[in-house]
């Protein structure tokens, strides 16, 4: 017997949870595993089920996995499930139930079990009904021995330190993450002290509680989270009224859609769904790629560009050995520290002498870097021409060789030249943190996670040079004689933009070396490694402030779901620059976030608009009403109601007020820095002039008529209908009965 849980969301297609399917393409990362006469607890709708396997199928043309169902609704929630005796307990278990799996391109899990669980146990409703079918936490009092036997999570103190005792059903990766976070009581994440005022107290102590009362969930968010990091729990979890978790909109789009743009007024969580999608893929182990730590560099070294022969021929045989040099350093030569200087590109092949013990030779075919290697010895003559090759060589020991290269944003190729404060410095550097190295002084002290993502912002000015490709100056990178400055010589050279390394770097998750080695594979190879790969994220904010029908260009037909590379009717278009083919990964996401209230949702160009999914935020003053939000001196829920629906009268939808603004009020100080500093500033912009309208919305304690005064001195005209006109203020109250009045409250 097979067991896995699913993620399966209602949010886009209602009836694989009523029907008892799974919409994706057959050999896609998506089923990960799964085949018909598995069994899987299924999470979605509101409820876990309990189905089985049957067969694959077609539905509107798209491959389906069709499962019997078996029980429609097994009666527990995620904190059940998690809890069950017999599983074993790892992070995809705790964490994936009730966070979004759409990050990770999968949605079914395999679950480890014990023994003693029977195929006949897991399809009896009356499983799940008794309550020593699953474990507890049990927080042992002092002096208490934990019990190698229990199947309970057993929480005790050693040294001085809360500890886990590591039974076998806990897995490695739970008791390694494992720390004692009680000591930040009080430090501001709110649903973690929770979690440690329930742990720590007094009444608690040698209890066993129930998963109703003290989830895995929440243990796990406080001991093996760092306790600055998001909070994974949510105030429903802390407070026993857990519900089955349902992804958001935006969380189901993500892994049905290749393109997305979150849009609503300013305030209402659209950058805020797009940093949770962030912290996920740099924090969590399930959805990002970590990176493997290979050794620390010196930043004081040079660092060599090594350019392995025209086209790359001689990579090849120089990865294979332990001496690198470069052709145009014939042993012919001599000596290079005494190379006479009417030799023809003296300076070029002298710089090879000033090779020292300690530096390294960075591996660069255009714009790969292919490995890095560090020299063993200073430059000698005496030994550089006893290499293998018709050419100079130094002995190196290899750091590493790439088998998927460091992506540069030049193909500027100069034979061999430091790169150090050069313009491939950055980016290789970057490339090389992807590649598991630190730097000076840094030590590796938590999980480094490879950047799945870019971020960029649309302006006015961003173009299709600066997104697709476009030609770029650049300074000469050769030397004066002396070498110690550079020669301002500006050269020209086609550059990728910001969404062609995307692609490159979409195209690298599913295990080319860049976009035109996806291009150069067959069809069939290319539908298969793209439907398995990592999905990589494009996140453009304010991507309503560009001008987007220049900015994307050709993409606009490209970025179709059904256009993208490994698709059915996948397209490759010839770029006007470098006339390189091109075309769009299918793992490539696009993510856009659009402000309503800078310029109407219809000002996007309509073929722009028919290809993107929109999902909008809405202001959600409900929020305001939940633990940890709600305010006992005034209404929150009430007041951001009534502000937003005088708004919509005066306005449109499109310039109301998020719910943001008003999360984290506690005190009037709080309360009158909102008001101060957000939203009277986002008013006097929606009504531009116009004091008198925020009064409207606000209230009049929010307005104070100024003092008439004598603007004009005598003349023989009548000014009485200017001087007689009223002008106005805007003040912040002090009190809350002022802020009350905005609901018609006191």
């Amino acid at each position: 017997m097979k067991l896995y849980f699913g993620k399966i969301s209602s949010k886009k297609e209602k009836d694989q949870i009523s029907q008892g399917y799974y919409r994706a393409t057959k050999d896609s990362s998506w089923f990960n595993g799964i085949q018909p006469d598995d069994y899987c607890l299924t999470i979605g709708g509101g409820k876990i089920q309990l189905w089985k396997a049957k067969s694959w199928g077609k539905k509107s043309g798209d491959d389906v996995l069709e499962f019997d169902i078996i029980h429609s609704d097994l009666g527990i929630k995620t904190k059940q499930l998690t809890a069950i005796k017999y599983f074993i307990l790892n992070m995809e278990l705790v964490v994936l139930t009730v966070r979004s799996t759409a990050k990770s391109k999968k949605a079914f899990f395999p679950i480890e079990f014990s023994r003693d669980f029977s195929e006949s146990m897991l399809k009896d409703i009356d499983t799940y009904k008794k309550s020593d079918t699953f474990r507890n936490i049990h927080i042992l009092s002092e002096g208490q021995t934990p019990q190698s036997s229990s199947t309970d999570l057993q929480l005790f103190k050693k040294n001085g330190e809360w500890t886990l005792y590591a039974e076998s059903f806990i897995s490695k990766d739970i008791l390694d993450a494992f720390k004692d976070n009680t000591g930040m009581l009080a430090s501001g994440q709110i649903n973690k002290d929770k979690t440690i005022t329930k742990i720590l107290s007094p009444g608690n102590s040698g209890k066993k509680l129930p998963a109703d009362d003290l989830s895995i969930l929440q243990m796990y968010d406080l001991f093996c989270c760092d306790y600055k990091s998001k909070e994974i729990v949510s105030a429903e979890d802390t407070s026993g009224q857990d519900e089955v978790a349902e992804e958001s909109e935006f969380e189901a789009a993500i892994s049905e859609e290749c393109n997305i743009i979150l849009y609503g007024p300013p305030g209402t969580g659209k950058t805020y769904e797009v940093l949770s999608l962030i912290e996920d893929l740099d924090t969590n182990e399930k959805v990002g790629v970590q990176i493997e730590h290979k050794g620390n560099l010196n930043l004081n070294r040079t660092f060599w560009h090594l350019a392995p022969g025209r086209n790359g021929y001689l990579w090849d045989d120089l990865k294979k050995g332990t001496r690198l040099g470069y052709e145009w350093c014939g042993k012919e030569l001599g000596d290079l520290t005494k190379l006479d200087s009417s030799i023809a590109s003296h300076q070029i092949r002298r710089r090879f002498s000033q090779v020292r013990r300690g530096d390294y030779f960075c591996i660069i075919r255009g714009r790969h870097c292919l490995g890095i290697a560090e020299a063993k010895e200073n430059y000698d003559y005496s030994k550089a021409k006893q290499g293998p090759f018709d050419f100079q060589t130094v002995e190196v020991n290899w750091l590493a060789q790439f088998n998927t290269p460091i992506l540069l944003n030049t193909s500027s190729t100069m034979t061999f030249s430091g790169i150090n404060g050069g313009q491939r410095w950055k980016p290789l550097l970057e490339g090389l943190t992807e590649k598991g190295f630190t730097f000076g002084e840094e030590t590796k002290e938590k999980t480094v996670f490879k950047k799945l993502y870019k971020f960029t912002t649309f302006h006015q000015s961003y173009s299709y040079e600066d997104f697709i490709e476009g030609i770029k100056p650049r300074l000469s990178e050769d030397k004066n004689e002396d070498e110690t400055e550079q020669i301002a010589e500006i050269e020209y050279e086609i550059k990728p933009g910001i969404f062609y390394n995307a692609c490159d770097k979409a195209a690298q998750l599913a295990g080319y070396s860049d976009l035109q080695e996806a291009l150069q594979d067959k069809k069939e190879d290319r539908t298969d490694k793209f439907s398995k790969a990592q999905p990589y994220y494009l996140i453009i904010d304010e991507i309503n402030r560009g001008n987007v029908a220049n900015i994307f260009g050709e993409l606009i037909t490209l970025i179709e779901k059904d256009k993208r590379l490994g698709a059915q009717q996948e397209t490759i278009v010839n770029l006007p620059y470098s006339k390189d083919d091109f075309g769009v990964p299918a793992n490539l996401i696009l993510i856009g976030t659009m402000n309503t209230a800078d310029r109407s949702i219809e000002a996007l160009d309509s073929a722009l608009r028919r290809r993107f999914t929109f999902i909008e935020k809405a202001p959600e003053p409900e929020l305001l009403d939940k633990l940890g939000y709600k305010s006992e001196k005034v209404d929150l829920k009430a007041m951001l109601k009534a502000i937003n629906s005088r708004i919509e009268l005066l306005l449109d939808k499109d310039h109301l007020i998020g719910h943001s603004y008003f999360m984290d009020i506690k005190t009037i100080e709080d309360l009158m820095a909102t008001f101060r500093n957000k939203i009277i500033p986002l008013m006097e912009e929606y009504f531009y002039g116009k004091p008198q309208m925020i009064g409207l919305v606000l209230g009049p304690a929010f307005l104070k008529e100024k003092d008439p005064v004598q603007l004009f001195s005598e003349f023989d005209t009548d000014f009485s209908d200017i001087q007689d006109k009223k002008r106005f203020k805007i003040q912040i109250p002090d009190s809350w009965d002022e802020y009350k009045a905005i609901y018609g409250s006191h």
